[in-house]
């Protein structure tokens, strides 16, 4: 089983990477590590395979589940939708589709709506001033 780990001390991050599903699926349900006798809770995500892109569609009904967003949105051209998300606390959609060009729009509700690449922003810690993290998971202390 090809399963790869990556520290990056700095940012405090862990990745791991394996291209078996029930190993990645396993991945997610770890709610917590414990190092050296400390435990230290984990935030675990999935990162999409390189035959997908993620877009962002705004104007969407901020209290829609996943699952309600996947029976309202389709995409043109027969693209498959994988996944999609209400995007933080917004009325943006953040939607994964199988494919490696990116649709400029999509059926949301019947209606053809415009999408945007989806661009993650760089985290910049307001506390120590560092990028990689958010000030909310900062280890720095007594600044």
């Amino acid at each position: 089983k090809s399963i790869r780990i990556q520290f990056n001390y700095e940012k405090y991050i862990i990745t791991k990477y394996t291209l078996e599903e029930r190993t990645a699926m396993q991945a997610i349900k770890i709610q917590q590590l414990t190092l050296n006798g400390n435990a230290h809770l984990t935030n675990v995500y999935l990162a999409a395979p390189e035959n997908m892109i993620k877009e962002i569609v705004n104007d969407v009904k901020r209290r829609s589940t996943p699952e309600e967003l996947l029976q309202d949105v389709e995409e043109e051209g027969g693209i498959r939708i994988v996944a999609a998300k209400i995007f933080g606390n917004s009325e943006a959609a953040l939607i994964t589709v199988q494919s490696t060009k990116l649709p400029r729009f999509v059926i949301f509700k019947a209606e053809r709506v415009r999408c945007y690449l989806y661009r993650p922003q760089r985290h910049e810690c307001t506390i120590c001033m560092n990028e990689g993290h958010r000030a909310d998971v900062c280890t720095t202390t007594g600044v």
